[in-house]
């Protein structure tokens, strides 16, 4: 997905949920910043939470039972 500059976006909770960040930067609630290239793995998690940061960004995200 494209986040626009300063835009935000909730994946909803799922066992595993995983999050790329093909381009930008991303902030992710609870995680601190995600740079290009950077993932990060959630178990049994809740709703992410994550904002773009000024320049936009793109992510790839999904999630599994």
């Amino acid at each position: 997905m494209r986040l626009a500059p300063d835009a935000s976006t909730t994946i909803p909770g799922a066992p595993h949920a995983h999050v790329f960040v093909a381009a930008g930067t991303v902030a992710l609630a609870g995680s601190g910043d995600l740079l290009v290239g950077e993932a990060a793995r959630a178990i049994e998690a809740g709703p992410l939470e994550m904002a773009a940061e000024p320049e936009g960004t793109e992510v790839l995200a999904w999630t599994t039972a």
